[in-house]
């Protein structure tokens, strides 16, 4: 850029498909008249992985004994339509003699965060969550911004 009057600047790169940028932004200029700055740089890989599980956290009743819903948070946003999806996550109660499916009402993407709120059909009891367990499934359909 050239031709900046006086002040104070924030620098930023716009982000590009399918890049994640590794570097931090660099602090704000200050540019005083006919000043020259140069060596701004930013570090950027291509992205190539799929998201991941961040944690995941329940919501409970206002007694705490009994479990509404779950949040898993993921490393980075995904794709709305296929996060909104129930048939991506399973939820398994698991016992000595076998495994049953627990019943998934609504799943609900919330792009900021980013997570998956998992409404259950059933509430279960918080006491016994040690022997749950929740399988994110890989449909193809349960995918990053970048189609990963």
């Amino acid at each position: 850029m050239t031709d900046l009057d006086p002040g104070t600047y924030r620098v930023r790169e716009v982000p590009q498909a399918s890049w994640v940028q590794t570097s931090p932004n660099p602090a704000d200029l200050v540019l005083a008249d006919g000043q020259t700055t140069t060596g701004i740089h930013f570090g950027n890989r291509q992205d190539t992985q799929g998201p991941t599980v961040d944690r995941i956290d329940l919501i409970r009743d206002a007694r705490g004994r009994k479990v509404l819903a779950v949040v898993v948070t993921f490393n980075e946003r995904l794709t709305p339509s296929g996060a909104g999806t129930v048939a991506n996550f399973q939820l398994d109660k698991i016992s000595r003699r076998r495994r049953q499916a627990v019943a998934i009402s609504s799943a609900v993407y919330n792009d900021t965060a980013p997570s998956v709120t998992l409404n259950l059909r059933r509430t279960i009891s918080a006491k016994s969550l040690a022997s749950y367990e929740l399988t994110v499934r890989d449909n193809g359909s349960l995918i990053d911004l970048f189609n990963n």
